[in-house]
């Protein structure tokens, strides 16, 4: 694979999919990077209830199925490929994937974030065996059987009311007494028969033979301990950006996040970043497709200045 575009958007998320379609109306011949391996956070979101202009929901799959529709129709292109690394040329940006280098005048960056594991031994080996960051995507694994959820914010408790449709019992752990959710969440939890809510309490250590077997949690304030058998522990405990491939290049705070000014521009000129991968004082989807938009048309002007339009 070797072309040139004006932009390439790295990411296929409602970020990068609506710049892709600002970006394609502003005939500016968008390629979008996405890669299965690191899925949209909201592809995986079971009910977007707070997404404007949907007043029964939508599912996260469906909405970001929407959007690839529309972007294709005005003629963005799609493609399957994870990118390693982006190098500033003359004219633009060398982005390396397993498929060869694609160039462009400009790049924004949609990559967003990924689950935080809780760091407990043995948590990776079991990953598939008991151990999930997805309660969309493995809850009817574990239907009638006991979870233990870890998280207090408002992802915890939609991955919580959602697993609880499958499992027999759902234990919810949480290091604080209070939840960082919202109200209405939280009150769906407290009023949801199978789940237990275990604060204030972290995860010390995992059983498991083949699979996981057990948690044992530790009470914060009393100190005592507590195993909980399960066969499903779903992780929930924040998020990092996928961000590592420009550790270096681009200007980030301290736990990854890109840095941008009001026009989403980072510090490496003719790249932009939108969605969750930046820095933001809110994550949601309606958010992120505002970034891209934004992103787009900041790459429109930052084309024409440097006269690729």
């Amino acid at each position: 694979m070797s072309e040139h575009r004006d932009v390439v958007i790295v990411g296929g998320g409602p970020a990068g999919l609506s710049a892709a379609v600002y970006a394609a109306r502003a005939r500016l011949n968008p390629l979008v990077l996405e890669t299965y391996t690191t899925p949209s956070q909201a592809v995986l979101t079971d009910l977007l209830e707070n997404m404007p202009g949907f007043p029964e929901g939508i599912s996260g799959f469906e909405f970001v199925e929407s959007l690839k529709k529309q972007a294709q129709k005005f003629g963005a292109v799609l493609r399957n490929a994870a990118v390693s690394r982006i190098q500033r040329e003359a004219h633009g940006f060398a982005l390396e994937t397993e498929e060869g280098v694609v160039r462009s005048g400009s790049v924004i960056i949609a990559t967003g974030q990924q689950w935080r594991p809780l760091g407990v031994e043995g948590e990776s080996a079991l990953v598939g065996k008991g151990v999930s960051y997805c309660g969309v995507c493995d809850a009817p694994i574990f239907k009638g059987k006991a979870c233990v959820v870890v998280g207090g914010g408002n992802t915890a408790l939609q991955e919580a009311l959602y697993i609880a449709r499958f499992a027999s019992q759902v234990h919810l752990v949480h290091r604080r007494t209070q939840f960082r959710g919202s109200p209405v969440l939280v009150e769906r939890v407290r009023g949801t028969p199978n789940i237990e809510i275990v604060v204030p309490a972290v995860v010390e250590s995992l059983r498991a033979g083949a699979r996981l077997e057990a948690v044992l949690v530790r009470d914060v304030g009393t100190g005592r301990t507590r195993e909980i058998a399960c066969d499903g522990l779903f992780v929930f405990v924040g998020r990092v950006p996928n961000t590592s491939f420009l550790r270096g290049m681009a200007g980030m705070d301290d736990v990854g996040y890109l840095t941008t000014d009001v026009y989403l521009a980072t510090t490496v000129p003719g790249m932009f970043a939108a969605g969750d991968c930046r820095v933001t004082p809110l994550r949601q989807v309606v958010t992120a497709c505002a970034d891209g938009a934004l992103a787009a048309e900041s790459v429109y002007h930052h084309l024409q200045r440097a006269g690729h339009t």
